[in-house]
């Protein structure tokens, strides 16, 4: 319930951008989805629901302003309660006549457990630079990271990564980063790093095909996390009478711990609403979508990206 309700805010404050926003050029999308995951050996299986949603705006004069939600509820079969997590983002760029462009963002991710009085949460900013020209689109950043409850005196979280996209007309689609958060407490670093791959390719003006790849890793206690997605969306507009598609989506996540660890194979299906003229058909609650569009930190694009 509390990521339902968070996501109808969420949505709610996408459509409040003022209206001389929306006079220009503006694309997004909303998925709504639902997932089963079933834990290697284990009996017991992860079920969740989604909701994200991104929008973007352009003022015609070299401004542009982002925002975007993911919302997910996620349920353990035999356990009482639930995770609800969510991330809620806004960015704004602007593009100098040489092609390159200056920015800056702010997140919020918050994690509540049903039964649990205090919820984490944390707090990024930072600021982006990047080169568009194109169908290709080069940005890095650097930022930090806050959290409540405070983290221990000494501690301090950075941000930093680098992505790009590339686009072929409107059917082809690729894109690849590379994230890490570094936590440092006295001069001792650790490490969180994420890199994907991904890419989507419309068949037919029916049907898209679109995958990814992402690999995480935590230096201090050798953990891994190799999650890799396929799958499928088909277009409603026909039927529905406005802009729509379904998707769905196998995902296999493989987890290691010092040696030790196990796997996650997922059936997910979505639907979406699209908008705009830059509207991409691929769902958002896809791990195309998660490599193609993270998010400034690589811890919670790596959940994103699994769940």
């Amino acid at each position: 319930m509390g990521m339902r309700f968070s996501g109808v805010l969420a949505v709610a404050a996408l459509a409040t951008i003022p209206s001389a926003v929306l006079a220009q050029v503006y694309s997004g999308a909303v998925s709504l989805g639902y997932a089963r995951s079933d834990v290697s050996d284990i009996s017991n299986n992860i079920t969740t629901e989604t909701l994200d949603g991104r929008i973007g705006a352009s003022f015609g004069n070299g401004f542009t302003l982002g925002a975007r939600f993911d919302g997910v509820q996620g349920r353990i079969s035999g356990v009482s309660g639930h995770l609800t997590a969510t991330d809620l983002g806004v960015s704004g760029n602007y593009q100098l006549p040489s092609n390159f462009r200056i920015g800056a963002y702010a997140e919020r991710a918050k994690v509540s457990v049903s039964g649990l009085s205090t919820d984490l949460s944390a707090t990024s900013v930072g600021l982006t630079g990047g080169y568009a020209i194109g169908g290709t689109t080069i940005d890095g950043f650097y930022g930090t990271t806050t959290t409540n409850p405070d983290l221990p005196s000494g501690v301090h979280i950075h941000d930093y990564g680098i992505k790009a996209n590339y686009s072929v007309g409107s059917k082809l689609t690729l894109g690849g980063n590379f994230i890490r958060t570094r936590i440092n407490s006295s001069g001792t670093d650790v490490n969180f790093d994420t890199i994907g791959v991904a890419g989507a390719y419309a068949v037919t003006d029916k049907w898209t095909v679109f995958g990814g790849l992402r690999h995480s890793r935590i230096g201090l206690i050798d953990g891994n996390a190799t999650t890799v997605g396929v799958g499928a969306s088909y277009d409603l507009s026909s039927a529905f009478k406005f802009a729509s598609y379904v998707s769905i989506e196998y995902e296999h996540t493989k987890l290691s711990i010092s040696g030790s660890g196990g796997s996650l194979n997922t059936m997910r299906v979505g639907f979406t609403i699209p908008f705009g003229p830059n509207a991409s058909k691929t769902p958002l609650n896809s791990v195309a979508d998660a490599v193609m569009s993270p998010t400034h930190s690589a811890i919670s694009t790596a959940v994103l990206t699994a769940f």
